[in-house]
């Protein structure tokens, strides 16, 4: 304010010496040039000065950066207190404030959706390399206690429980799933129906060299054709317009709370009999896979660091067709699977939070 004041007098007096400079030189006398100021001032004894008003633009770039420094400071003491961010965290889920947060932002994104796909951003490597960085260790609490994997009923309380909890189960009674018939072909026939869209979604292809999962079922014609070449492949589906044609297929699990979300990514599995593979962990908050057809022994493991706090033995589990075996996406968790049935296997999987 008092820089204000000071601006608005130094311009009025500036004024003032020219308008004394100009009159002078018109040739009025200097008694005439001071009355005129006085008159000035008996008309107008407070100069206002009116600041200038800030752009839109203005206001959005402070907005921005006043949240940008908020989000830090927030990240830095949650950093600093893993305790509360535990806390916070737990009442996030509880309150279900995550779910109604993604849903008004994928409302709010719909209309970008049609022009350009936004998910795609979310795949870029980072070009800067920070030799800094450190992988943090995670804290042993999120295995204790934990030291089998059960088989629950699917409407047992128990099973919304060990969600909640982040413990490992199996279902083998879930609707849609246990007596589905999902085989090598309805797959196929998706991909020949919407091959643009499906092979646009499809962001990792594994364990076979192909250009798209298109060129593959076009090379790859039946089971039959797979078997004979003892081939096996996985593929992830990342983005969002994909997303849809997998769950016309693979329908939302009854053990999976409507007020959660279910991650956009899918990954599929077509093994033979003793090919492994890997799950790591992701920023959802549980995994589930499902035996579409034959069968896998699946595996949890935690590394040594937290054996003092967690098993030292591994968690194993046989998938047979139709079950399904849900755990933990924590980081600190190791988990694998084996195709044992014979002839083709094929699994699902997907997250949710």
């Amino acid at each position: 304010m008092a820089k204000n004041k000071n601006k608005a007098i130094n311009e009025l007096k500036n004024g003032l010496d020219k308008f004394r400079e100009d009159a002078l030189k018109k040739g009025w006398e200097e008694d005439e040039v001071e009355e005129k100021i006085t008159e000035v001032f008996e008309n107008f004894p407070w100069y206002k000065y009116n600041p200038q008003k800030r752009s839109w633009k203005s206001r959005i770039f402070n907005f921005m950066l006043f949240s940008f420094i908020l989000y830090l400071l927030y990240g830095a003491a949650m950093e600093k207190n893993r305790r509360l961010k535990k806390r916070i965290d737990d009442y996030i889920f509880d309150s279900e404030l995550s779910y109604h947060t993604h849903r008004l932002l994928r409302i709010v994104t719909l209309p970008i959706f049609k022009i350009y796909d936004l998910s795609k951003l979310h795949d870029q490597d980072c070009i800067i390399n920070n030799p800094f960085k450190a992988e943090e260790q995670p804290d042993c609490g999120f295995c204790q206690g934990i030291t089998k994997i059960p088989t629950g009923v699917v409407d047992s309380p128990d099973v919304a429980d060990m969600v909640a909890e982040d413990e490992p189960f199996v279902l083998n009674d879930v609707a849609n799933y246990y007596d589905a018939k999902i085989t090598f072909q309805d797959l196929k026939q998706i991909f020949e129906k919407n091959p643009k869209e499906l092979d646009e979604a499809v962001c990792d292809i594994r364990k076979a060299d192909f250009k798209s999962m298109s060129d593959f079922f076009k090379q790859i014609p039946d089971e039959q054709t797979m078997n004979e070449k003892n081939l096996s492949i996985e593929w992830s589906n990342c983005h969002t317009y994909g997303t849809r044609f997998y769950r016309k297929i693979f329908l939302r699990p009854s053990f999976i709370s409507k007020e959660s979300e279910i991650s956009f990514e899918k990954r599929l599995y077509f093994l033979q009999k003793g090919e492994n593979s890997t799950v790591g962990p992701t920023e959802a908050r549980s995994f589930y896979l499902y035996q579409v057809q034959g069968e896998s022994t699946f595996e949890m493991k935690v590394q040594e660091s937290c054996h003092y706090n967690c098993t030292t033995v591994p968690l194993t589990t046989t998938l047979k067709q139709g079950g399904i075996v849900v755990f933990p996406a924590a980081a600190g968790w190791m988990n694998s699977f084996k195709a044992v049935g014979d002839g083709l296997n094929i699994l699902f999987l997907s997250s949710f939070q």
